[in-house]
């Protein structure tokens, strides 16, 4: 499997935990100002983050096959403005739900927030999932579920999500369970198996999420020091261009 699959497979494993929620939430129909801002990049700022998150892609790509260990961290900013791109609406929101729109995120100290618009004949508005990193073992890593809003109101999300992981387990690109067993006072346990990773001979050793940056760390096994591993991105990429623009500045999602 080539690393740009393995990265593309997680993107959509993440998207599809947190979009498979909204799919069966009815919504609140006002949309928070701040996931309004952080939708609408100006061209400029997202075409200067783009080009940021392909340097960044091409350092990885050196260290991944020539070092035992290597790092890849990205700011708020540079992952929204990959979230706006032509790439990831070509290689991720194809094998999303059509009803799920506009993905973004946010980084806070120890937590992820996934926050995207849910367009649907019945409902529509806004969805916002905390996700939180539990443990990271070399064989899998857990996150956790605690509380799931639409616009600016908690939802009772757990049987919605629970349904939804049934759902599309088969199809998912990696191993996924999920414990319920708490599910009133910790919200869901989600383990994903890492065992695509293991097949590269390259493991992932730490995931930090801080305030407005997201650092993941990894390592591989010294005799793939001789070893081309495969791109997780093309090497020569051009940026394309965005149309579309709005304020500049980044808002917080509701919940700070």
């Amino acid at each position: 499997m080539k690393l740009k699959r393995v990265f593309i497979l997680f993107a959509i494993l993440l998207l599809l935990v947190g979009g498979g929620v909204g799919l069966a939430i009815w919504l609140t129909l006002q949309t928070p100002p701040e996931y309004a801002r952080r939708v609408d990049i100006p061209v400029t700022v997202r075409e200067e983050n783009l080009k940021k998150v392909e340097e960044k892609k091409t350092q990885l790509i050196k260290e991944v096959e020539t070092k035992p260990e290597w790092q890849f961290n990205l700011s708020e900013l540079e992952t929204n403005s990959w979230l706006a791109s032509q790439e990831f609406r070509d290689e991720v929101a194809v094998h999303l739900p059509p009803e799920i729109k506009d993905p973004r995120v946010q980084f806070k100290a120890g937590e992820l927030i996934l926050a995207f618009r849910v367009t649907h004949h019945d409902f529509q508005g806004v969805v916002m999932v905390p996700l939180k990193i539990v443990s990271l073992t070399p064989d899998e890593i857990q996150i956790r579920i605690e509380q799931v809003t639409t616009g600016l109101l908690p939802f009772p999300w757990d049987e919605l999500l629970e349904e939804s992981l049934s759902e599309h387990h088969e199809a998912l690109p990696v191993g996924v369970t999920w414990n319920t067993e708490e599910e009133n006072e910790n919200g869901i346990l989600i383990t994903v198996s890492l065992d695509s990773l293991a097949e590269l001979q390259w493991q992932l050793d730490e995931v930090r999420i801080e305030s407005g940056n997201l650092h993941f760390k990894g390592s591989r096994s010294v005799s793939t020091d001789e070893k081309t591993l495969p791109e997780i991105f093309p090497r020569e990429q051009n940026v394309p261009s965005e149309a579309g623009s709005s304020q500049s500045e980044e808002g917080s999602i509701p919940g700070e």
